[in-house]
């Protein structure tokens, strides 16, 4: 889905048999994909009036695990089942699937066409995150596989990854594209460059495990100052569920000021002069290389491309906001064909 105002990746599915059909946020910063029970209405969170009703569905199993599920901004819970899931042309026949009851966050704080909105209401989540970063896994220590591993499991895709190009479009609400066990080249105008995905030890066995498309990012290069996390880096998510990108509140207003001298932080956002929307100056930012020891690589953009207008008032803001959240969402990621590989545990970009 295109939307100056809401950049966000909405993607079709279908679920049961026969199918029933909902359009979820595919979201990189979760592992869970849910939509809303029968018993979920809009005084629950659930605006669309899309319901999955599993009486309907002759290939519904239900399990004995709840769902309660914690978002940056929001909640929803629910419980977990198992159905057919079909995206596109690729289908599962057994996908562990969540349905909720109750919602709150921005899926349930959606403006609706009445109201002015758009006329597409997000249904529920699409999780593209890591078995590990499963509330199943990390509340009950039982592990299932997300729909893009499950397909690679099945056989069904040809390499363990998949990519995301959001892409901009004047003429369509619907453009770019997610491309499951590939990565589309023609939409590339340069190399990928990786890094590795952060592991981290899981607290009931001590074991080394993959919970989320983190990354190290290393810092910012911007008009000859380094601004420098740790050597290692700090661990960001790349998150396609999340608009914007969120800096700890010091590296923000450091980065906005060295962009904008005469910025100013109002509601939580950096407006700023409306001239820096021509500003081709190059902002860098640094990652460790995968599999590398000691060397870095760097993705880079104008900040022409990290300043847009806002349609309520005119003003100028930018797209990265002070937070105790470190992400990295889409008005970044609309910049690059991003890969999330989870054979080798990277992250690609390319321009």
């Amino acid at each position: 889905l295109n939307d100056l105002e809401l950049y966000e990746l909405a993607i079709n599915v279908e679920i049961g048999t026969p199918a029933q059909e909902f359009l979820l946020l595919f979201d990189t910063g979760s592992a869970d994909t849910w939509i809303p029970s029968n018993k979920c209405l809009k005084a629950d969170g659930c605006l669309s009036g899309s319901q999955f009703d599993s009486s309907k569905s002759s290939s519904f199993h239900e399990t004995k695990y709840p769902l309660n599920i914690t978002y940056g901004t929001g909640n929803a819970e629910g419980n977990y089942f198992v159905d057919t899931l079909k995206v596109g042309e690729l289908e599962l026949d057994k996908q562990v699937l969540a349905m909720v009851d109750t919602n709150e966050g921005p899926i349930a704080q959606q403006p609706t066409a009445e109201e002015g909105g758009d006329q597409y209401i997000l249904d529920g989540i699409f999780g593209a995150g890591y078995p590990g970063g499963t509330i199943m896994y990390q509340r009950f220590n039982q592990s299932y596989y997300p729909f893009p591993q499950a397909l690679y499991l099945a056989n069904k895709i040809p390499e363990p990854l998949f990519s995301v190009f959001i892409g901009e479009s004047e003429q369509s609400e619907w453009c770019g594209e997610i491309m499951f066990g590939d990565v589309n080249k023609e939409k590339m105008n340069g190399d990928l460059i990786y890094t590795d995905v952060v592991t981290y030890k899981h607290r009931a066995t001590g074991l080394s495990v993959h919970e989320r498309w983190n990354v190290f990012l290393q810092g910012f290069q911007l008009r000859n100052i380094n601004f420098k996390f740790s050597k290692a880096g700090t661990p960001f998510t790349i998150d396609t569920g999340s608009n914007f990108m969120y800096l700890p509140k010091h590296l923000a207003t450091q980065l906005a000021k060295t962009i904008a001298p005469d910025v100013q932080l109002v509601d939580n956002q950096f407006i700023v002069d409306c001239k820096y929307m021509e500003d081709n100056e190059e902002i860098k930012m640094v990652f460790p290389e995968s599999g590398a020891q000691g060397t870095s690589v760097y993705i880079a953009l104008p900040i022409s491309r990290l300043v847009a207008r806002r349609e309520e008032d005119g003003q100028c803001m930018l797209f990265f906001v002070p937070s105790e959240h470190y992400i990295l969402g889409n008005m970044l990621l609309r910049n690059y064909v991003t890969v999330f590989d989870f054979g080798q545990h990277r992250i690609g970009f390319a321009p």
